[in-house]
């Protein structure tokens, strides 16, 4: 057979392992084994008894002695296990220990001893040994604030011996200290009894002064102040309170919230003093300012603005002087979001923010007003963030501080709701109208202007005339420009050259032709002008379309069924009848024609209805 075929011993006790004779003591095992069967089993008390063959068993030791139990398993391989239980027959003690408990409250630096007495009241020697578990402080160094002595011996039986059990509170920390102390013994019955100790540090330190303060604690004379306190004693009471004002009168006790007026001027210092039970002293001091005193008054209490972008705004910051004593000021403006501001040279004035003036001195009841000014030029949105701070000279509140929050919103550029030439097309020194409108809704027009594309000079004007001096094909731009220097532009084409005068014959074509065949005919096209006569459907498209502006709105006055102001009209080329739109010569008004109503409105070059109207038979015709 390989190894690892023997018996398996699964569990092998005796109750009990020790005592006295004679001494009973029940014997229980069980195994089993891998290959095969058990064969045979039997315990060996080892007192020289005879054998018992079963698992379980009851023996009696007569005689004093230590002893091996053994059991045996054998299986049908003839493999054997045994199982070894030392049996200890002897006359044993009885251990008793007293108190269980122990207590001490102690200061720092302070010691007791306590005692604690080990009987034996058993027939054998009693063995013992002490150990020490402070609770809670596993790994933990502190100093060593509980002793016992001796740490081990022996009691015969009948006697009794006492441990010295030493508390020493050092300066440890306020509070319970606990430890138990392990009394092992070889008491077959009770082989260890724990004594419960406690040790209750009070500390022996300084009466503690929390807060000391003085309302008002400058002012000019005769000045009241109202002293307040908060004091108190950790281990204990506190047993005198003292105050020495400072300016040589008697001193206060057994106040923590006193009044005092002074009479003089000066800088005094204020003095409280309190004593506790054990005799230990804190001391804690206050200054009181007595001479005139300026008070700064700031309004308003802050800055919170919504700016349009690319703008300038100034608000005013008040600063009154309410106190007794002239007001000196140096005011600063500082960020709270760095990024959007520009700190520049060693002041921390800001790029879009200024105050001027940003020194100066106010008398006692006036007031002066600083222009905080808002410069957005270079910001296009987002939140801007930051602070005046007033430096002043009042001891009292050397700091004033108003918070600025401007909420920037976008700025938008001017709208061209209408830019049109007329006629699209015209011969060499022909007077061409050109037409626009614009308007911002976020602000206003400052200026426009005509750029006509043959290097003439500008027109600042919506509607005006020009005539070019050569045939060509021009580009004419419209600008808008609003207050904040927003620009935008609008296109045109005009064709300068001989217009040609088209005629075709016939008039009609007219067929017969039945199902299934084909037919032709001949159109001829004749120019009677002096221009080329272009023809084609995307040629005439291009003459005919003024463009079209896709940002345009109508206009709130205008009524419902006008439609879109201006957004794009077609007309004939040239244009000879009024159609579709027109210019009033006198006011520059815009005459829109509706095809639907047939009715002309007219429009003011921004593009707002004057409330004018008349019927027209060819309106949109």
């Amino acid at each position: 057979m390989g190894l690892g075929s023997e018996p398996i011993i699964i569990s092998a006790t005796a109750t009990p392992t020790a005592g006295a004779p004679p001494l009973e003591v029940a014997f229980s095992a069980v195994a089993m084994t891998p290959v095969g069967e058990i064969t045979d089993v039997w315990w060996d008390f080892g007192d020289g008894t005879d054998i018992v063959s079963a698992y379980d068993a009851v023996h009696t030791y007569n005689d004093l002695g230590e002893y091996e139990a053994a059991f045996h398993v054998v299986n049908d391989s003839g493999l054997e296990s045994v199982a070894i239980i030392p049996i200890r027959v002897f006359v044993p003690p009885v251990i008793e220990v007293d108190p269980v408990t122990l207590d001490a409250q102690l200061k720092w630096g302070e010691t007791i001893d306590r005692s604690v007495i080990i009987r034996n009241t058993g027939e054998g020697i009693l063995e013992y040994s002490i150990s020490l578990d402070f609770v809670g402080l596993e790994g933990a160094s502190v100093p060593e604030w509980i002793t016992v002595t001796p740490m081990q011996g022996t009691v015969n039986p009948g006697e009794s011996k006492n441990l010295n059990v030493t508390f020493n509170a050092h300066q440890l920390a306020r509070g319970t200290w606990q430890a138990n102390i392990e009394v092992s013994s070889n008491d077959p019955l009770c082989p260890r009894v724990v004594i419960d100790t406690a040790l209750h540090v009070k500390s022996i330190i300084p009466p503690t002064i929390e807060s000391i303060s003085a309302d008002p604690w400058a002012g000019k004379p005769p000045l009241e102040v109202h002293f307040f306190a908060v004091a108190y004693d950790e281990d204990g009471e506190i047993t005198c309170i003292e105050w020495d004002f400072g300016d040589g009168t008697d001193f206060l006790t057994g106040d923590l919230s006193p009044n005092h007026v002074y009479t003089e001027e000066g800088e005094l210092e204020a003095t409280l003093t309190v004593t506790d039970d054990d005799g230990l002293t804190s001391e804690a001091t206050t200054l009181v300012v007595v001479r005139p005193q300026p008070q700064a008054a700031i309004e308003p209490a802050e800055f919170r603005q919504v700016i349009r972008a690319h703008r300038t705004r100034t608000d005013k910051l008040a600063v009154a002087n309410t106190g007794d004593a002239d007001l000196v000021f140096a005011a600063t403006v500082q960020s709270s979001n760095t990024s959007a501001f520009e700190i520049t040279g060693e002041s921390d004035t800001v790029s879009w923010a200024t105050i001027i003036p940003n020194t100066g001195t106010v008398k006692p009841g006036q007031s002066l007003d600083l222009d905080v000014t808002f410069d957005l030029g270079s910001v296009s949105d987002g939140q801007l963030t930051g602070e005046v701070i007033l430096e002043v000279n009042d001891i009292r509140e050397p700091r004033k501080t108003v918070p600025i929050t401007i909420e920037v919103t976008p700025n938008r550029a001017p709208v061209i709701s209408a830019c049109a030439v007329n006629p699209a097309m015209g011969a060499v020194e022909t007077l061409f109208q050109f037409v626009a409108s614009a308007h911002d809704a976020d602000g206003e027009i400052s200026d426009v202007f005509w750029v006509f594309g043959d290097g003439s000079p500008n027109v600042h004007q919506f509607v005006t005339t020009h005539s070019y001096a050569e045939e060509g094909i021009y580009t004419a731009s419209f600008h808008a420009i609003d207050n904040d220097g927003y620009e935008t532009a609008s296109e045109v084409t005009t064709r300068v050259e001989l217009p040609p005068v088209a005629g075709w014959t016939p008039n009609q074509f007219s067929f017969r032709m039945p199902p299934g065949s084909s037919n032709s005919s001949n159109l001829t096209l004749t120019n009677a002008g002096t221009g080329n006569l272009v023809f084609g459907m995307s040629t005439i498209a291009e003459l005919q379309s003024a463009g079209e502006n896709p940002d345009c709105d109508s206009s709130a006055g205008l009524p419902s069924n006008v439609g879109r102001v201006i957004k794009s009209w077609h007309a004939p080329a040239p244009m000879e009848v009024i159609w579709g739109v027109a210019v009033h010569p006198q006011t520059g008004n815009l005459v829109i024609s509706d095809r639907n109503t047939r009715r002309d409105y007219v429009v003011t070059s921004d593009g707002e209805f004057t409330g004018v109207s008349w019927p027209t038979p060819w309106a949109g015709s």
